[in-house]
């Protein structure tokens, strides 16, 4: 009875350490992709008759990547985390944030449960949105404007 004793005592103290280490690996991983995370990629293309839509970052002044442009696929999901086609390194951004995709040949927003929201024209979004040329989207503290290109 004293060797099964010992041997659950060894499984407990082996699984708490490796409970310990998978939490840290997690809060490794986190700070890395807020510091790291910065904008990136460009969404899948698609063309649309007329021309296709994209999103140009536009402000505020000091985000690196204004006036990058990026192309919207049949979904495009913009956030924190780096598997998403659009991607904000900044701490007010949800990791998935928001997703625009393409339905009866136009475009919707919805936010996707994010803590600080997502605003289109100044506006809170709460339920899918469709979007027209020249609307702007608010996601954190960055505005992405949305752009037909001809």
């Amino acid at each position: 009875m004293k060797v099964a004793g010992e041997i659950a005592l060894a499984l407990l103290r082996y699984g708490f350490l490796a409970l310990l280490y998978y939490f840290l690996w997690l809060v490794v991983r986190t700070a890395y992709r807020d510091v790291f995370g910065g904008v990136r990629g460009a969404a899948r293309k698609r063309e649309l008759p007329g021309g296709e839509m994209r999103l140009v970052i536009e402000g505020p002044e000091e985000v690196p990547a204004n006036g990058r442009q990026f192309v919207l696929g049949e979904q495009t999901v913009i956030g924190r985390w780096r598997s998403n086609d659009v991607v904000i390194g900044e701490e007010y951004v949800s990791g998935r944030h928001a997703a625009i995709y393409r339905r009866d040949n136009a475009y919707w927003l919805e936010d996707l449960g994010s803590t600080n929201g997502t605003y289109l024209n100044g506006r809170p979004v709460h339920r899918p949105t469709r979007l027209s040329d020249n609307d702007r989207i608010t996601v954190g503290g960055v505005v992405l404007r949305v752009a037909r290109r001809m």
